[in-house]
């Protein structure tokens, strides 16, 4: 009789403990990273991903290795390169300094992909237009990305919206010489719009830089594929003068 009612009473209070029980602790957020709508929710940490696009350029400085080692004008002094020995294919392009590689600067263009995205309404305490300030860079920044894929790859595809999981296709062809520069200078016009008269912190993008930079493109000689003639894509026609006067820091 004592058996059967300790075997009642310890089913009854498994029971009860099973029904009692509240699984809510197992759905902890993790420890060692952000979530994407946290991010972009809040001000530090908008700005700490918008920082790390900056991340792209590296550290600045001149490579051991120079573009002549990826030349037969030259032999680099740890080994030879693949373009040496006439190695170098559509499956092994050899090396490619990581400011210029395909997948690292389309990498870093899709995070100024989607920072772009989420500040143009962002979510958190705007106050200042931080977003605006923010915005202005990333356009700065993938220009700058686009320009060393241009230079290195020639013509190359534009994306300027992040791709998600249930995109119904990857795929997209390269756009044309002059439609990548067009691209590029746009992009230095929205940034140098978005960022005039804003006081920015040593090593970020200036309203100064960016008209600087697409002046290089309104002066140097560009080769459009699609002809023979050299010119000058007719989007890039701003003089000097308003670079001369532009004293943002």
């Amino acid at each position: 009789m004592n058996y059967i009612a300790k075997c009642l009473s310890f089913s009854l209070l498994l029971g009860t403990t099973m029904i009692a029980c509240n699984t809510d602790f197992l759905n902890t957020k993790p420890l060692d990273k952000v979530s994407g709508d946290a991010v972009w929710s809040d001000r530090s940490l908008s700005e700490a991903f918008v920082t790390d696009v900056y991340n792209g350029i590296r550290d600045g400085l001149l490579d051991q290795m120079s573009f002549d080692c990826q030349t037969d004008n030259a032999l680099y002094s740890f080994g030879k390169q693949d373009v040496n020995e006439a190695n170098v294919s559509p499956s092994n392009t050899g090396t490619i300094k990581s400011t210029m590689e395909w997948q690292e600067m389309y990498a870093r263009i899709r995070s100024a992909n989607i920072a772009l995205s989420k500040l143009a309404k962002p979510t958190f305490d705007n106050s200042g237009d931080l977003a605006g300030r923010m915005r202005g860079e990333m356009y700065f920044m993938r220009a700058y990305f686009y320009n060393q894929l241009l230079r290195y790859y020639g013509a190359i595809p534009i994306i300027k919206t992040p791709y998600t999981l249930d995109e119904p296709d990857f795929t997209v062809a390269r756009n044309t010489y002059e439609e990548c520069v067009n691209a590029i200078v746009t992009d230095l016009d929205s940034a140098s719009a978005l960022l005039k008269g804003r006081s920015m912190a040593a090593g970020r993008a200036t309203m100064g830089a960016s008209m600087a930079s697409k002046h290089g493109y309104y002066c140097m000689p560009l080769v459009i594929c699609t002809t023979s003639q050299r010119q000058k894509p007719s989007r890039v026609s701003s003089p000097v003068s308003p670079i001369l006067n532009c004293w943002v820091t």
